[in-house]
């Protein structure tokens, strides 16, 4: 078999996606992967003087537009930039183990890790959950926006004379293979975005074969962990750019699954917290979403 595996062009688009093609071809020794760069109108729209892009769907819609049309097989992503709802008559499916969820603090040029910063000390994020969560850790921080791919913000920490450093995902910086001076955070001070360390496949909902070839490369408990925080999520009507966190985890045979919904100034936290055995893990998704829904978070969230 012959996937045409769609990707964007950027440098950890095209490191992710050739990580998980040798494990599908790994694992199915008969397919045959062949890579197809798509731009996104998130890609063109970067291009332009007005450069920002603030929506992370138009990183997706080219992709989208490329599988409909049967130009591409399946469409690799990370897991934490998609929406919950994808484009009507694709799916959207685990693929490979989970890398870590962890952030990071880059350190930069004082040295500091995160608690040893001193009051007024500026950070860099484009995340409103990542900026709840450090406000929430440390009210006397200042959080400034900062985007850009991933070297575009390591250049902008270089370069700055007021950054004390900036937060990226630890699995981007790993599938770069990129030597930094960093700090994971616990998720106790930064609790990931839904499915962080992931990579996820979509593809058209009539291609049941293909699908069932990309469980090879993916283990049960990864898919029950990646569909149960996308569950809750889903229930509390927030999406990927919201100011929440929201972790799976698999110990044995049980799912811990944690959830902390914050104001965009970190004072206001409501938090849920489960474990089951792993099969169970999307009940749990839904128990804890409809807890933290009496408790307000709906109004918290679009507050």
């Amino acid at each position: 078999m012959k996937i045409r595996v769609g990707t964007r062009g950027s440098k950890l688009a095209l490191a992710q996606t050739k990580q998980i093609i040798l494990q599908i071809e790994a694992k199915t020794p008969d397919c045959e992967c062949e890579i197809k760069i798509v731009q996104t109108t998130g890609d063109q729209r970067q291009k332009t003087a007005t450069g920002s892009v603030n929506d992370k769907e138009e990183w997706l819609r080219g992709l989208d537009t490329a599988l409909l049309n049967d130009e591409i097989d399946i469409a690799v992503h990370s897991a934490k930039d998609v929406p919950v709802q994808v484009a009507s008559g694709t799916k959207l499916t685990a693929l490979g183990e989970r890398a870590s969820s962890k952030d990071v603090f880059v350190i930069g040029k004082s040295q500091l890790q995160l608690e040893e910063l001193p009051d007024g000390a500026v950070i860099g994020t484009s995340s409103l959950r990542r900026q709840a969560q450090l406000l929430n850790f440390n009210p006397k921080l200042k959080v400034v926006n900062i985007r850009g791919n991933v070297d575009t913000r390591i250049k902008k920490l270089a370069q700055s004379k007021e950054l004390s450093g900036i937060i990226l995902a630890e699995a981007g910086i790993n599938r770069l293979s990129l030597n930094l001076n960093y700090q994971a955070l616990d998720s106790q001070i930064l609790l990931p975005a839904m499915n962080q360390g992931n990579l996820a496949a979509q593809l058209k909902e009539d291609r049941p074969e293909l699908e069932k070839l990309l469980t090879e490369v993916t283990s049960e408990e990864v898919r029950f962990c990646f569909e149960a925080e996308r569950k809750v999520i889903r229930m509390l009507e927030a999406d990927c750019s919201s100011a929440l966190g929201v972790l799976a985890e698999v110990d044995k045979e049980l799912v811990r699954l944690k959830c902390r919904v914050y104001s965009l100034d970190g004072q206001t936290v409501l938090a849920e917290q489960g474990e089951v055995h792993f099969s169970q893990a999307s009940q749990l998704a839904a128990s804890i979403a409809d807890k933290l829904l009496v408790s307000g978070a709906k109004e918290l969230l679009h507050n």
